[in-house]
């Protein structure tokens, strides 16, 4: 499971956090909770980053769409394209 997680972050640039050292008794659960709540916590910050890069390629596609199609004027926009 957790390579399988860990491929589906590569995809998005990132990586996980190390699993900890397996402990016995009971304390493997609540070791395995805090892996997975400080795994959360960053989680926000790539999929953030995974949806400005989508928006930014999305955005580029359709003004190239545009400008092939004759159909925007680039310099009324003032950007840089």
């Amino acid at each position: 499971m957790y390579q399988e997680y860990r491929k589906a972050l590569a995809v998005l640039g990132a990586e996980p956090l190390l699993l900890p050292e397996p402990v016995e008794g009971p304390q493997v659960f609540f070791q395995l909770l805090d892996w997975l709540l400080s795994e959360f916590e960053g989680l926000g910050e790539v999929m953030g980053v995974a949806n400005d890069n989508t928006a930014s390629v999305s955005f580029e596609g359709l003004v190239g769409n545009l400008l092939r199609a004759g159909a925007i004027d680039l310099s009324k926009l003032g950007g840089d394209f």
